[in-house]
């Protein structure tokens, strides 16, 4: 008699995980669906975007190719220092280095360009580039991607003037 109660208990108890394992892969099999049906509805969805937004104290608008005064870019440059957690006078002597805080610097030897002298196909593989297509003479752009790859450490871009300077850690 015991037995047979015990049997039942635990044919009982067997049903009933049967039924809790079939509700489950029935709420992830839904959960999954909707998830999919999300994505084809809206592939990107809002919060996954990435925008740079970097706030500034100049509100003047630079036409493409103009040339920006020193002062100009020198103030973004120590903001952004701020942001990337940068030393902001060893920055300073880097881009001082490499384009004379000019904008427009072209280097004759190769494609460099700009405040931070990056190549063709360096600045191709930007953000600033794929994304928003800023040109290597737009001097936040190229002080934005410069601070980034100096925060992450990849000062390696600028070798020449790192050993001209004996800086290698921005930080």
């Amino acid at each position: 008699m015991r037995l047979k109660k015990l049997l039942k208990i635990k044919n009982q108890l067997k049903l009933a995980s049967y039924i809790l394992t079939s509700y489950l892969l029935l709420m992830i099999t839904l959960t999954g669906l909707i998830e999919v049906y999300n994505f084809v509805t809206d592939p990107v969805p809002v919060y996954a975007t990435t925008e740079i937004n970097v706030p500034t104290r100049n509100d003047k608008k630079w036409a493409y190719n103009e040339r920006v005064p020193e002062s100009v870019i020198l103030e973004e440059l120590y903001d952004l220092s701020d942001r990337f957690n940068l030393d902001p006078s060893k920055w300073e002597k880097l881009v001082r280095c490499e384009s004379g805080f000019d904008n427009l610097a072209k280097n004759d030897s190769s494609t460099a360009l700009g405040v931070g002298q990056y190549l063709i196909k360096t600045w191709e593989a930007t953000e600033s580039f794929k994304q928003l297509k800023k040109a290597r003479t737009d001097y936040k752009a190229s002080l934005w991607e410069m601070g980034l790859d100096l925060s992450t450490g990849q000062a390696n871009k600028w070798v020449e003037c790192n050993n001209i300077l004996g800086i290698y850690d921005y930080k």
